[in-house]
């Protein structure tokens, strides 16, 4: 017959290290039941939080994109007006996202073309604090260089084909960015450093023919 199974004491539950600790373990969880459901109440609703904004990141990513997409088919079929409106629309609500971003480039790009240089200079260098694509940020730093010297400013025009330059480095622009920087840097009087740059120019292999006159024809003014 079975021999009843002995109840243990608490007495003989402190004796053991490992018994002991499982009920220290469990006293501590009903002491603290209120505050862990709390943090666990917490770690879900920052969850949640982070997944709806995610979410609703991706639904305004989406929207944004095919908003400017609108606004590039108005411009291509000739609606400057309409265009200009749907990306407005697009940088007043959709700032923070990536189309909201690239809508800053095409309104000012849009701006420089009709004449309206001072906005092009607002939109363009909001467009280059935030921009990422290596065309665009190419073109933009472009655009402002020749906004510098519409504004008799041969220094700032300098430093934004510097710019410009950098990020066209692995882009088919790099080489007319190049010829550009040099040509400015020559206009500026730093003849040294433009020939360094149409020498290299010429240097390199499968250089496209207008590239290549244009690069010697500077080079034959530096050497004049």
């Amino acid at each position: 017959m079975l021999k009843p199974k002995r109840k243990i004491s608490k007495h003989e539950i402190k004796k053991d290290p490992f018994l002991e600790f499982i009920n220290n373990g469990q006293q501590w969880v009903q002491d603290k039941k209120k505050i862990i459901y709390q943090v666990v109440v917490g770690v879900i609703a920052v969850v949640a939080v982070i997944y709806f904004l995610n979410n609703n990141r991706i639904n305004s990513g989406t929207a944004g994109e095919a908003l400017l997409g609108k606004a590039l088919l108005s411009q291509d079929m000739g609606d400057v007006e309409n265009a200009k409106f749907q990306l407005q629309t697009l940088i007043d609500d959709y700032s923070g996202t990536k189309a909201g971003t690239e809508g800053k480039y095409y309104f000012g790009k849009m701006s420089y073309d009709n004449g309206e240089i001072e906005s092009a200079s607002e939109y363009l260098n909001e467009y280059v604090k935030k921009g990422d694509n290596e065309i665009l940020m190419t073109t933009a730093y472009k655009l402002l260089s020749e906004i510098s010297l519409k504004n008799n400013n041969g220094e700032d025009a300098e430093k934004q084909l510097q710019k410009g330059t950098k990020f066209a480095e692995n882009t088919v622009y790099h080489q007319e960015m190049s010829l550009l920087l040099a040509n400015q840097l020559f206009e500026n009087g730093k003849t040294s450093k433009a020939k360094k740059i149409v020498d290299n120019i010429l240097k390199q292999e499968n250089i496209l023919f207008s590239i290549k006159k244009t690069a010697e024809e500077l080079q034959g003014r530096l050497e004049g």
